[in-house]
């Protein structure tokens, strides 16, 4: 098995990003764990508490292009402490409310809801971010580091949070996944990153509209929705995937209308980490051939494609 080579962690920009992203994750692997432990405290209903995860998902897949563009629009680090911010307050006012014993389901649902949506425009940013904060011989590294980090995350993730709800209650688990969120953004804050050089202006509708265009050149993103009621995590990597193959596809679209020139001043606005995110689709296998023989001893081509009523007909 090939090891993983650390070097991209000797970069002072890539190792705090690394570190406050790695923190999150952990919080955010802890959350679905207490929100259910919480919610069936409460009311002991499967129906509501489908009601809560829903409501932090289904954002999350309607908000994911609109993130994309914003992501694309304004400085990546400004969108990403935004999220952050944003989420720490929404996780500690559901902790509160599940400290002071006053929660009601509705106002879970709002809070989830308000989740989602900053994880929306939080994965887009937090993908084309990676390229700004390590050299691009380090890249391929950095992107193996971040996809070891989900997984050491959703490993670790239901343990934390089996023991921090045994020992002190969903409540607290999700005030510290509220904190996990303020790790991440005191580790943005002190990043140095080189000046934020946008994309060529283009109507907010348009952008959407090439966006959704590429969604739905791709069935397999159509599995989304099915996928994240099955695992959340694994919404959110789809997702910034998702975004990548968006950002990535507008960006060649704008290079091979604009000429050589334009894509030298947007090179720096480029996602390069969407590229290594992509899954390579192989080509089909062409049919093999085989030799088949009648009852009279006779050879004929034939392959693996043919019907089985063809194969009984020979």
């Amino acid at each position: 098995m090939r090891r993983i080579s650390l070097g991209a962690l000797q970069e002072r920009e890539f190792r705090l990003f690394f570190t406050g992203q790695m923190v999150s994750l952990l919080g955010d692997a802890v959350t679905p764990f207490a929100l259910a432990w919480a919610v069936l405290d409460l009311t002991g209903s499967a129906r509501d508490l489908g009601f809560v995860l829903a409501a932090k998902i289904v954002p999350l897949v309607v908000f994911l292009l609109v993130g994309g563009v914003f992501a694309d629009r304004l400085p990546r680090r400004a969108v990403m402490l935004t999220a952050d911010v944003a989420r720490m307050t929404v996780q500690a006012a559901t902790a509160a409310l599940l400290l002071s014993h006053t929660a009601r389901i509705w106002e879970l649902i709002v809070l989830q809801a308000l989740a989602g949506t900053g994880t929306a425009f939080f994965n887009p940013a937090s993908t084309g971010l990676t390229p700004m904060t390590v050299s691009a011989g380090r890249l391929q590294e950095a992107n193996a580091l971040r996809g070891m980090s989900m997984g050491l995350a959703q490993f670790a993730g239901p343990a934390l949070a089996g023991i921090l709800i045994v020992t002190v209650g969903p409540g607290y688990a999700l005030a510290i996944d509220a904190a996990s969120f303020g790790v991440s953004a005191f580790y943005l804050a002190r990043l140095h990153l080189p000046a934020h050089v946008g994309l060529p202006p283009q109507s907010f509708g348009r952008d959407l509209l090439d966006g959704w265009r590429d969604f739905t050149a791709r069935s397999w993103v159509w599995l989304v929705p099915e996928n994240t009621s099955i695992s959340p995590d694994f919404a959110s990597r789809t997702c910034t995937t998702i975004c990548s193959e968006v950002s990535v596809s507008w960006t060649r679209s704008f290079v091979s209308s604009a000429g050589p020139e334009a894509a030298a001043k947007a090179g720096s606005a480029v996602p390069a980490s969407a590229v290594a995110a992509i899954p390579a689709t192989p080509a089909p296998a062409a049919p093999r051939s085989i030799e088949r023989r009648d009852r009279r001893g006779r050879s004929f081509p034939s392959s693996r494609s043919r019907s089985a009523g063809e194969l009984v007909s020979s």
